[in-house]
């Protein structure tokens, strides 16, 4: 599982500098099979990444701008309206 993370996030900055090179190339980069190349980027689809293949830049691009995250990230909006209320609280507002 931890290859796979690493395979992912590394062919995320390739994708975002447009320099995957060809289906072929990028699987010889990372010494594994074009099929497995494909899976991860299948993969990374599923997970909601907009990818797509450029033929004239030879390349895998994304085809909207955003920001790919893998890892948990915090929802921190209950924290934040418990302490809008303790603050209102305090002013004797509520």
């Amino acid at each position: 599982m931890r290859k796979q993370i690493v395979e992912i996030k590394e062919i995320n900055e390739l994708i975002q500098k447009r320099k995957t090179g060809t289906p072929a190339e990028l699987a010889d980069k990372f010494n594994v099979s074009e099929r497995k190349v494909k899976g991860i980027i299948k993969d990374m689809r599923d997970l909601g990444c907009p990818i797509q293949y450029n033929v004239a830049k030879k390349s895998y691009v994304y085809t909207k701008q955003g920001v790919f995250k893998l890892g948990f990230e915090e929802d921190k909006s209950e924290r934040i309206v418990n302490a809008v209320f303790k603050a209102l609280r305090n002013e004797n507002i509520i």
